[in-house]
């Protein structure tokens, strides 16, 4: 039995599969070298022999293939689609990058929407001849503002699409066939397509007659013996000419031939369920081309019927050679202003990619946007940089709180320190940190309750009774700079005399060393001479010790005030005795810290011990979550929160530098204060905190509603490598103030950006990098 033979063993017709690909417009797109793509199309021309080729053993035919653009619109929206060759996608996802590199490029799993049997159809081509151009003008958006302005009477189920059809073509032959239509204009020939359009009609009408008198004209001369008419000067070529006012060919004529050229189809198609509306849509769309007439224009004529396979490579319309620069006119997406307008969905925010290095890490700064991608992003997580300070900008509601929240997760899940120095209204950042951290975790100083106070004073830096004399003054002393740094900062204004801070220094070396805490015990010293000689007396006692603090004694001695003996008393054996101080020499030291006594908190803090302080180095190496509360009902006094604020801060790093001393890489500790400018003293202290947190793991996270309120440390927080997060509600100014760092960016992406977003500038390994996220959501 003979075995039958299948042509599909040797034969195989290879038709293409088309992707469907929709571009989201960016606010900032520009159209001007959108011919570029028409050139990419022209170039995937095949010619027939590489169309018909063996493999192994069979005989391959491809089938002819086509791009094609599609402008679908809607009442409300417009969409922008490429229906393109699976074999020629990634040359055509280039192009686009390249020209519209902003846009956002979707691929689509479907077609387009499906037309009803409502839509009717309209196809759009040349009036004259291929060689004659439309207007070229890059530059310009038209059609497409004329087109897409269809939408402000469109109703809601009204819905207009225009497709533009590139077949790709031979080039041969073009120049001949462009070299007869010149030749046409020379001889004042009709240049007019063939169509049975009144225009044409009549046209060859006159033809008809004017040849018909020509020769009658011709005979009677000839009769006559007159001399032979001139063809250049024919009836018909004299009324032609009068018609056609065809006047100097435009440059983008003289240019088209030697430009490439494209088979292109141009479709519309109206559809809705009002066939009026249907009809009138149709025809504006299809008017709005007149915007671009020039040598040539684009004439419609109602099709038969509807396409309903945009994958076809023809459409059975009218073909128009275009150029690939008058393809520009149709490979057109909106620019601002239709999309601003109109309301267009677009890229209404300008979109950065992600560095690397901030796509992994621990504290999370939300999700960013790019091309249609999402991406986490996080500040980065090396011990240097991930201890540089953090500053958040914005309004209230903005979204700070609920980011710092997520911030101390983040923290607490890495097992990292937290301080929270709150003293907004209720404190109800500390209550939502709370309720995301372990209780064991949480050591809460509410200073508006009795039992939380804490005593004044700088007990972080405990003296070792077992210690060497040095070790313990030089323990001494670290408190008595912090306690200098304080008294200094109580109140706005000059800093103490040297002299002042002299005494000062003096009263601290010598009660700190000898292993007390209190800032009170380091006033009574100054204040009162029989305390003061107590301290005295003991440290006579370590002769090591004193002689390492003789001229802080002696400066201590200049403060008693000695009784008055008379030469008869003195006679008499009579001595002079200490009976209090000169408070002269003290009286500006004494003027600050009366203020420490002038509130019944502050006083009963003043009053208080140390010993039941928190252990802020201790908490910090276990990674605990320091919360310091100052309910603004408890606290209405700006002055007092300033006082404790500095106070508290003070603390904090001195706690920082003494983890310093006891590791070469501390344990992250990350200290957030909100509006930190509601303690303006602090700023002095952290213009020189601030460059040396990094080296203690220390970092510094600060919340405001705008850059002015940390203006006193603006240049110290930019030279130290900060990084800031401009979140909904900052002003223009604000983003003023980083606009040569925020590359690409624009005020409007700050003002424009959905709530609880972040404008960030962050720094890293890189430098600085800005990009857009979406805050993390609340807790």
């Amino acid at each position: 039995m003979s075995k039958s033979i299948k042509l599909s063993d040797y034969f195989e017709l290879r038709k293409p599969s088309y992707q469907y690909i929709k571009i989201i417009p960016h606010k900032s797109t520009r159209n001007f070298n959108s011919s570029n793509i028409a050139k990419m199309i022209a170039n995937t021309y095949k010619s027939l022999n590489k169309m018909i080729y063996k493999e192994q053993k069979k005989l391959i035919f491809e089938s002819y293939f086509k791009i094609s653009y599609v402008i679908d619109i809607e009442n409300n929206n417009s969409n922008f689609y490429f229906i393109v060759p699976k074999l020629y996608l990634n040359l055509l996802l280039e192009k686009i990058k390249e020209i519209w590199s902003k846009s956002t490029i979707e691929l689509c799993k479907q077609g387009i929407k499906p037309f009803t049997n409502n839509a009717i159809q309209y196809e759009l081509s040349y009036k004259k001849e291929d060689a004659l151009s439309l207007a070229v003008d890059k530059k310009s958006n038209e059609p497409l503002n004329q087109i897409l302005s269809i939408m402000q009477v469109m109703k809601d189920s009204d819905r207009v699409t225009l497709i533009y059809n590139f077949m790709p073509c031979s080039q041969l032959g073009w120049i001949d066939k462009y070299k007869e239509t010149m030749d046409k204009i020379k001889r004042k020939q009709s240049i007019e397509k063939q169509s049975m359009t009144f225009e044409y009609i009549l046209k060859n009408m006159i033809k008809i007659i004017c040849d018909t008198l020509d020769i009658v004209l011709g005979v009677i001369n000839d009769f006559l013996g007159g001399k032979p008419i001139d063809e250049s000067e024919s009836l018909y070529n004299s009324i032609l000419g009068v018609l056609e006012q065809q006047n100097e060919l435009s440059i983008a004529t003289k240019k088209k031939k030697d430009l490439q050229v494209i088979d292109t189809q141009i479709i519309a198609i109206s559809d809705g369920k009002d066939s009026i509306r249907n009809q009138n849509n149709i025809s504006s769309i299809s008017s709005a081309f007149r915007s671009i007439d020039q040598d040539n224009e684009l004439k419609y004529d109602k099709s038969k019927k509807v396409i309903n396979n945009l994958e076809s490579y023809t459409f059975n319309t009218k073909v128009s050679k275009f150029s690939v620069d008058e393809c520009q006119n149709l490979i057109q997406i909106p620019g601002r202003a239709l999309l601003t307008s109109l309301g267009i969905k677009h890229i209404k925010i300008e979109e950065s990619k992600v560095p690397e290095l901030l796509q992994h890490g621990k504290k999370r700064l939300g999700i960013a946007k790019y091309k249609g991608n999402e991406t986490k992003a996080y500040l980065e997580d090396t011990y240097d940089k991930a201890s540089l300070p953090l500053v958040l900008i914005g309004a209230m509601g903005g979204g700070k709180s609920t980011y710092l929240a997520n911030f101390t997760k983040d923290c607490v899940e890495n097992n990292e320190g937290v301080v929270i120095i709150d003293f907004i209204k209720n404190c109800e950042l500390s209550d939502n940190i709370k309720s995301i951290a372990p209780k064991e975790k949480i050591l809460e100083i509410d200073l508006g309750k009795q039992e939380n106070m804490q005593g004044f004073g700088f007990d972080e830096l405990k003296v070792n009774p077992n210690a060497t004399a040095f070790e313990r003054l030089e323990a001494g002393n670290l408190q008595t700079t912090q306690l200098k740094s304080f008294i200094n900062s109580i109140v706005v204004g000059d800093p103490l005399s040297s002299r002042m801070e002299t005494i000062l220094g003096a009263a601290g070396d010598v009660v700190f060393s000898l292993g007390y805490t209190c800032i009170r015990d380091v006033m009574k010293c100054l204040t009162c001479h029989k305390t003061r000689a107590k301290y005295i007396e003991e440290l006579k006692r370590d002769k090591e010790l004193y002689d390492l603090l003789d001229e802080e004694v002696e400066t201590l001695e200049e403060l008693n005030e000695w009784s008055k003996v008379s030469a008869q008393d003195s006679k008499k054996g009579i001595i002079s005795e200490v009976i209090g101080t000169r408070e002269s020499k003290i009286e500006h030291i004494l003027d600050r810290t009366r203020v420490l006594r002038s509130d019944a908190k502050l006083k009963y803090m003043y009053k208080k011990d140390t010993k039941n302080n928190v252990d802020f180095v201790k908490a910090m190496e276990e990674g605990k979550i320091i919360i310091i509360k100052m309910p603004q009902s408890k606290f209405p006094s700006k002055h007092v929160k300033n006082i404790l604020v500095t106070y508290f801060m003070s603390k904090i790093w001195l706690a920082c530098a003494t983890r310093g001393a006891l590791h070469d890489k501390p344990k992250p500790c990350n200290v957030i204060i909100d509006e930190l400018f509601q303690a303006p003293t602090v700023m002095t202290d952290l213009r020189e905190i601030i460059p040396q947190t990094r080296k203690f793991g220390c970092k510094l996270v600060f919340a405001t509603h705008n850059t002015k309120q940390l203006a006193e440390i603006h240049e110290t927080l930019e030279s130290s490598g900060t990084s800031y997060m401009l979140l909904t509600g900052a002003l223009e100014d604000d983003f003023n103030h980083f606009k040569s760092k925020l590359e690409g960016f624009e005020y409007e992406d700050l003002r424009d950006m959905e709530q609880f977003s972040s404008l960030n500038l962050i720094y890293y390994s890189g430098g600085y990098s800005s990009f857009i996220t979406k805050l993390p959501k609340p807790i």
